[in-house]
């Protein structure tokens, strides 16, 4: 049984009928207006989202070091309009209401939905009440859909800075061909486009793109002159605010020229 308030307690289940809550503690259920009421039905929202990210999202529902998800839920909005309260059975304990439901997150988007709900009286020793939303899933689907596409835009966006280095050509040492190590900066945006832009050290520029996500592709061309080009390619995971991955630079004759690796990390705020 998970803890609401010091008073409150709830037991959620996803339903295409219904979605029902225990909670309160009082002599009878409070009314179809009260804040106790608008209270549980946004923990219903809340709680039922969470149940359905896993689906949107997969594993990724763990990844989320920045908290975006929490954030998305204590900006929640719940309005409950237009109530009407269709009587009280004394004998059930029970009011039966029908209301507009609106909620409105961080996003700006706006939900909003006729609900027919009940809350009722428990007979157990903490006298708990409960509450039950009729057809909840399609609203509680469209506020999950809403989060997913919050979350991705969030999740990987900004500025990626770190290191950029590679091994010599051929094992050299030092010198032009030898072993070079540089900062760079990978910048996605809220499509989530990754674009890594260096300027090389014969003077040149090397343009990566890709696509961020848990796991990234950069590939791009690089090049100091007309007749001085090569290709790279990088592969890596990302672990929380952390991308590490591992590459190559090869020749227009497709012949390996350095291995290379990229360690870059996405600052927490």
């Amino acid at each position: 049984m998970n803890t609401f308030s010091k008073k409150t307690r709830w037991l959620m289940t996803l339903s295409l009928a219904a979605v029902t809550v225990l909670a309160g503690c009082a002599k009878k259920p409070p009314g179809c207006a009260e804040p106790e009421t608008v209270m549980t039905i946004n923990s219903i929202v809340v709680d039922n989202v969470k149940g359905l990210m896993p689906q949107y999202i997969g594993t990724q529902t763990q990844d989320d070091p920045q908290k975006i998800q929490d954030g998305y839920y204590q900006g929640l909005k719940t309005e409950v309009v237009n109530v009407v309260s269709d009587g009280y059975n004394e004998q059930a304990k029970k009011y039966s209401c029908r209301a507009n439901l609106s909620v409105t997150p961080v996003t700006g988007e706006k939900f909003s939905r006729d609900i027919v709900y009940s809350t009722q009286h428990t007979e157990d020793k903490d006298r708990d009440f409960l509450v039950e939303v009729q057809a909840f899933q399609p609203f509680v689907v469209a506020v999950a859909g809403d989060l997913t596409t919050y979350y991705y835009g969030k999740r990987y966006r900004g500025e990626w800075k770190g290191d950029y280095s590679c091994a010599g050509i051929d094992d050299a040492k030092d010198g032009p061909q030898g072993p070079f190590a540089m900062p760079v900066t990978m910048v996605v945006d809220e499509r989530l486009h990754a674009t890594l832009e260096r300027t090389t050290k014969g003077g040149g520029v090397e343009i990566l793109t890709g696509e961020a996500g848990q796991k990234i592709k950069l590939g791009g061309i690089g090049k100091n002159s007309p007749d001085d080009t090569w290709r790279t390619s990088f592969e890596g995971m990302v672990q929380g605010l952390d991308f590490t991955a591992l590459g190559e630079i090869v020749a227009p004759d497709n012949s390996l020229l350095r291995k290379c690796s990229l360690k870059l990390k996405l600052p927490s705020n």
